[in-house]
């Protein structure tokens, strides 16, 4: 489970797309939450019983087994109530867009009806109470999406029912055991205490055949083995239908979410082995503690010979090594081989012809004059860290990665030295084609806890757009005036067991104390999870806005007036951020399952 969480389409988001899901769900249950929450105490003793109707309904009842997307925002304690609304009031007032989207969604349902949310529907709901959101497959014949909510005042519903018969055009009509009302690209069943939302009458209808027929969602195997994990007091839930939602070719329930889900998550075996995503949300003193679950088919896994569990890293190796300063994310992976041989298997079956695993390790030997399986993945069979630090004032990210060769140190030597002789070569073959880059480009060496490793320098201030005899340089297009003081450093080598390779400034200090397990925050927010093991992923939001600070800047400088768009989204979203302090999570995968927690850290300790 791991990598980088920025870069789409990455093998890395496709394997472990469980973690993309979690900060995507994370996202979408903390901004949704800043809307329309109140309730009363309610004991919770399993997920059905939390989320029954007084006459033992569910919204679940109504729904279709295919559903894409289930979202819920429930009833909490008073004690939960108040920790939310401390937290709501670290916000700006004015709602993030995802959380108008739902109320919009779900006020606009009643407007269609020629009803005020307000004076006709709230008292309905009464403060304790589960709004239900589901979202269907667009591949679906009739595609719908679903506003489910309970009757808590039957004779104020009754009212309701009737003032809406009164108004011209409503068709009203009993089905069931149960009503339908509605008019245009709005209907309303309702059955006992539930009703429920849809676009058209036959849709409507469908609803109650679910209840009776008990052909619903509340009966669908993966959706209760996932939610069901769940059996505490929860503000807000997300659930998604895996299949359904890859089966899928757009949703427009999503369109308006601040994230591209597909693009985000990509298409990999272990995608179709996978059965459904669920996320609770809870309040806390401190922040939103989360809590996850991915279920497995199990049945297919064997087939395929899949398991989560061999992808589970060991959260806790690197973190007596680095720095914990100037960190923004940080995350393990298990085993360098297999992770390489299955990306590069997987970018060959995706590529159509473009791309060979065996051609690459052709061409490695060809320019290295090493050989691939021998010289590199002859170490590689341990666990891999990537990191991103805070590079001042530079748009180029601190990455780092570390693997560690403790199998083999001599052979990662090698292929260090090896690649600065080659990188050495075309450097040299650049400077004597283009002689005004050789104060530009410099390769050396630095010590690293008594360690020489390799560093190449691209310093963009010393590009000069022209040469010592006023011709103008071959260059393909102007250095922009947001780069030149722009200086890239390239860092490779091995220190101690680790290979490494950073593009991080001041990467000594990746070695540097206080190292991350003993970093105050690190400690102060993994002190919040209650898992103790397993593979952690910790981002240091507050960092990594600072970061996007100068990255706006940057896009500005190169954009011009089409950076508008860019700054004005930026800057409709960076109110919401600042809270968000940090977040920690921890994963433990078993062979069929995985389990998740977490805690998002919103304000100061």
């Amino acid at each position: 489970m791991r990598k980088s969480y920025f870069c789409f389409r990455s093998y890395v988001f496709q394997k472990f797309s469980y973690k993309a899901f979690f900060l995507a769900g994370m996202c979408v249950l903390i901004f949704g939450s800043v809307f329309f929450l109140t309730g009363c105490s309610r004991k919770a003793t399993g997920f059905e019983n939390t989320s029954l109707s007084p006459n033992g309904l569910m919204a679940e009842d109504f729904l279709p087994k295919d559903v894409m997307m289930v979202f819920s925002m429930n009833a909490f304690s008073n004690d939960e109530k108040d920790r939310l609304t401390a937290l709501r009031a670290l916000f700006p007032s004015k709602n993030m867009p995802v959380s108008e989207d739902l109320q919009s969604a779900f006020q606009k349902q009643f407007e269609a009806l020629q009803l005020s949310y307000d004076d006709d529907v709230k008292p309905i709901l009464g403060e304790s109470n589960r709004i239900v959101f589901a979202f269907s497959s667009s591949n679906t014949p009739q595609s719908s999406n679903y506003v489910s909510f309970v009757i808590r005042d039957a004779e104020k519903f009754s009212a309701l029912v009737a003032k809406l018969k009164a108004q011209q055009g409503f068709i009203e009509e009993s089905y069931k055991k149960g009503g339908v009302i509605g008019k245009g690209t709005t209907y309303m069943a309702y059955s006992q205490d539930v009703a429920v939302l849809t676009s058209n009458i036959d849709e409507a209808k469908k609803s109650l055949d679910r209840l009776e027929s008990k052909e619903n969602l509340r009966r669908d195997s993966a959706y209760l083995d996932t939610m069901g994990q769940f059996d505490e007091d929860y503000f807000g839930s997300l659930y998604l239908n895996v299949p359904a939602f890859f089966a899928s070719s757009s949703s427009s329930a999503l369109s308006r979410a601040p994230f591209d889900y597909k693009a985000l998550l990509g298409k990999s075996p272990l995608i179709d082995s996978i059965l459904g995503y669920g996320f609770i949300l809870q309040a806390e003193k401190d922040g939103y503690k989360v809590r996850g679950y991915v279920l497995g088919d199990k049945k297919r896994m064997k087939k395929n010979d899949q398991n989560f569990q061999e992808y589970q890293g060991n959260g806790s190796y690197f973190t007596q090594d680095i720095s914990g300063q100037n960190l923004i994310f940080y995350n393990e992976g298990a085993d360098l081989k297999r992770d390489f041989e299955v990306a590069a298997l997987q970018w060959e079956k995706e590529s159509s012809g473009k791309f060979s695993y065996a051609n690459f390790k052709q061409s490695f030997q060809q320019w290295m004059k090493l050989d691939f399986d021998k010289d590199v993945l002859s170490w590689a069979s341990n666990p891999y860290l990537f990191a991103a630090y805070q590079n001042d004032q530079s748009v180029i990210p601190g990455f780092v990665f570390i693997a560690d060769a403790s199998d083999n140190v001599e052979s990662a030597q090698n292929v260090a030295k090896t690649f600065g002789l080659q990188i050495s070569s075309v450097l040299n073959l650049v400077k004597l084609q283009y002689p005004f880059l050789s104060s530009a480009m410099e390769v050396g060496e630095m010590k690293v806890k008594n360690e020489s490793v390799n560093v190449v320098t691209l310093d963009f201030n010393k590009l000069q757009n022209t040469s010592q005899s006023g011709e103008q340089n071959v260059l393909p297009f102007p250095v922009p005036e947001f780069l030149k003081n722009e200086k890239v450093v390239l860092t490779f080598g091995v220190v101690g067991k680790h290979f490494v390779v950073s593009t991080y400034k001041d990467f000594p200090k990746v070695y540097e104390s206080p190292v991350l397990s003993a970093d105050k925050e690190y400690s102060q927010i993994q002190s919040l999870v209650d898992a103790d093991s397993g593979e952690v992923v910790y981002v240091r939001i507050l960092e990594a806005v600072n970061y996007i600070d100068y990255m706006v800047k940057f896009f500005e400088s190169l954009a011009g007036e089409r950076a508008q768009n860019i700054e004005t989204s930026y800057n409709e979203l960076r109110p919401y951020l600042l809270p968000l302090q940090s977040f920690f999570f921890v994963t433990n995968a078993s062979d069929y399952s995985v389990n998740m927690e977490g805690f998002v850290r919103v304000g100061s300790f």
